[in-house]
């Protein structure tokens, strides 16, 4: 979802290693683990970012709207975006869309 809204805002997909080459939970899990070689959402993010040229944020909460961010969510690490009004990360979750304060930003890339 969030390599969505960026490919919308700037026509690049980030996500091109992983689109369309999982069918379920197990199988994404064991892509991130083949393309990034890392065990979570966050750490395929986080090759997305390298991958793409996306510079870090050294102070995550200085993200502004569009970025690609890393999202503290109870005891797990998920990837999302700042949205429009650059004040809440949004992700996406198992009832839908989900708004998080940016104070539970982990780490942040710009995308522009």
């Amino acid at each position: 979802m969030a390599a969505d809204a960026i490919q919308a805002m700037t026509g690049v997909d980030i996500a091109s290693d992983f689109r369309g080459k999982y069918t379920d939970e197990a199988s994404a899990f064991a892509l991130i683990k083949s393309v990034a070689n890392g065990t979570t959402v966050a750490d395929a993010a986080a090759y997305c970012a390298a991958k793409h040229g996306l510079t870090e944020w050294s102070k995550p909460l200085l993200a502004q709207r569009g970025d690609l961010v890393t999202i503290q969510n109870g005891t797990q690490l998920i990837a999302g975006f700042v949205g429009i009004d650059g004040r809440y990360a949004i992700s996406i979750g198992e009832t839908g869309l989900m708004q998080f304060p940016i104070s539970v930003i982990t780490r942040a890339w710009k995308t522009s």
